[in-house]
């Protein structure tokens, strides 16, 4: 069982610092600076004792269950989403085809991601102590520049510089590998607690 944690004792540094994320989160709602915006936003999620960050590919269709799944596992390995700012590579959404009776969205562009990078830093920067968990092959890409081997990667530790800052991350598949149940469900775990320990 976790304790119970306090905002003003959270590591952001209280209400001020948790403030400055929804602020943030303002300004991405006001942000034109692309096309997508049109699709609608994608508002990163701001956990109440918000000190990590989890950095996702791009939302989908289908992300519902694996999501919740999620949260579950979170809970197993003793993480919470509420100690996470949960965000993806783009803050807009990418619509969604119709490929032979079966609903397919594209990863959105490299163009695109660039555009959206500055919102992850600009969150990193209000946090103190930073450390993020990656899940998925593009949003490793968005982090270290490697696009691919996200799977031989799993649960592996890599220290970029963004901003200036070296952050701490834990590179993991994606949680649709959570519908894989057993290697994939492994996979997942094993990055969490590695993360938990990080």
């Amino acid at each position: 069982m976790q304790p119970e944690l306090s905002i003003n004792t959270c590591s952001l540094g209280g209400i001020d610092l948790i403030s400055n994320l929804h602020q943030l989160k303002e300004e991405i709602l006001q942000c034109e600076k692309c096309d997508l915006y049109r699709n609608g936003k994608i508002l990163p999620y701001i956990g109440e004792y918000a000190q990590y960050i989890l950095l996702l590919d791009f939302i989908k269709h289908d992300m519902d269950d694996c999501m919740d799944s999620l949260w579950e596992l979170f809970k197993k390995v003793g993480l919470s989403k509420q100690e996470f700012v949960v965000m993806y590579t783009t803050q807009c959404i990418i619509k969604s085809s119709n490929r032979g009776g079966k609903l397919h969205t594209s990863p959105p562009s490299k163009i695109h991601r660039e555009e959206c990078k500055k919102w992850l830093w600009s969150f990193i920067m209000k946090m103190e102590n930073p450390k993020m968990l990656v899940m998925g092959n593009i949003a490793m890409e968005h982090v270290t520049g490697d696009f691919s081997g996200i799977v031989e990667k799993n649960a592996t530790i890599t220290k970029p510089k963004i901003s200036g800052i070296i952050i701490p991350c834990v590179l993991s598949v994606g949680p649709s590998y959570l519908k894989k149940f057993g290697p994939g469900y492994s996979m997942v775990k094993k990055s969490l607690e590695v993360f938990k320990y990080l």
